[in-house]
């Protein structure tokens, strides 16, 4: 696979400016600055020149298309997809089916989510809480910086389940606070779900804290929160050695059956070509959608994408981009109405030859 962060962080369009020019490339060729933050400062700069320097191609590029440049904008960001609309339904439904049994179990604890980087954890996580938070039976309590310290830890959800009294300072004094907050909202009919994000930053400690939430019930026998953790691969194996068998551990098999794992999959040739759709759907201002990507595009930036979400994001803008600076200022007569769509469209043929010179440029 190549790596899609080589041919975008290294462009560099005619219009930039000299002065920037010179100094990204001092970043860059920095050989006391590893490579990989090299490759991360260079793709950062050079993002913000592209908009700031293809503006106006941008917005004249989406005009022929009947998009609102503005939305596109928002749309395509490093952060991967940030609109719950364009979320596919077939990858993202089977996730919520698992969860939704997850959460239908009595005795179900801990939840799995993995992936490696540029998979859309993160994305999955924002557009299951919304799906999960037009329940009344649940609350959806998400952390975001699960590399604090246990008593931290406990602390951020005991704030966010609306606890208005000052939370004790010791671990032991916390934790039975929080689990009185479980106790009390479970009697009222609400299970509590703790969601983690880049969970594979939590210690031993930490993990071993949630557990014990996880198990909290009432006198009924129900249980009163359940955990979801998303992360990279370790993850998986982190919490799965949390239920393992062992001699001094007789209750460890039946946990293990309280433990479900998800692996994220990579997109295929389809799963671009819908997601296009409903990037195309979304920023149409047109009584008749126009989508631009054409022939074996898909196929193309599947194979420079390696299928993670986040580069195929990537590669989007930056084959929106080219194809914009080439169709700015060049407008002639017009011809029929294939050849007017040919002259907005990108071929899988043109893709490739921006990727390919992507890459030439790079070296």
């Amino acid at each position: 696979m190549i790596d899609v962060n080589e041919i975008v962080s290294c462009q560099k369009f005619p219009e930039t400016k000299p002065a920037t020019s010179r100094y990204v490339f001092s970043a860059w060729r920095d050989e006391s600055v590893p490579v990989n933050a090299r490759i991360k400062y260079q793709l950062e700069e050079e993002i913000k020149e592209e908009f700031k320097d293809y503006s106006q191609a941008l917005d004249e590029y989406c005009r022929d298309l009947g998009w609102d440049s503005k939305k596109l904008k928002l749309l395509l960001t490093d952060n991967g997809i940030v609109d719950d609309g364009l979320y596919l339904e077939g990858l993202n439904g089977s996730l919520i089916d698992n969860i939704a049994l997850f959460l239908s179990l009595p005795e179900s604890s801990i939840f799995t989510i993995c992936a490696p980087a540029g998979m859309g954890k993160t994305s999955v996580r924002d557009f299951t809480v919304r799906v999960l938070n037009s329940s009344n039976d649940f609350y959806i309590s998400p952390i975001n910086n699960p590399g604090t310290t246990p008593l931290c830890l406990l602390k951020m959800i005991l704030k966010d389940l609306n606890s208005t009294d000052e939370a004790p300072r010791t671990l032991d004094l916390v934790w039975n606070r929080l689990a009185a907050r479980l106790l009390e909202l479970r009697e009222a009919g609400i299970t509590t779900v703790v969601w983690i994000d880049k969970a594979e930053k939590l210690d031993s400690t930490s993990l071993l804290i949630l557990r014990s939430l996880a198990d909290v019930r009432i006198l009924a026998g129900e249980k009163a929160c359940k955990v979801i953790l998303t992360g990279r691969i370790p993850l998986k194996k982190k919490v799965k050695r949390l239920f393992e068998q062992s001699p001094d551990n007789p209750e460890a098999d039946d946990a293990c059956r309280r433990f479900f794992n998800f692996e994220l999959e990579k997109w295929n040739a389809d799963d671009i070509s819908s997601w296009w759709a409903l990037l195309s759907e979304s920023c149409s201002i047109a009584e008749n959608v126009t989508n631009p990507f054409s022939g074996n595009t898909a196929e193309i930036v599947l194979e420079f994408s390696g299928g993670t979400p986040r580069s195929i994001v990537k590669l989007t803008r930056l084959l929106l981009l080219k194809k914009a600076f080439r169709h700015h200022g060049k407008r002639v007569e017009k011809g029929t109405e294939e050849e007017e769509e040919k002259k907005i469209r990108v071929s899988g043929k043109e893709a490739l030859e921006i990727f390919n010179n992507s890459l030439y440029r790079s070296v």
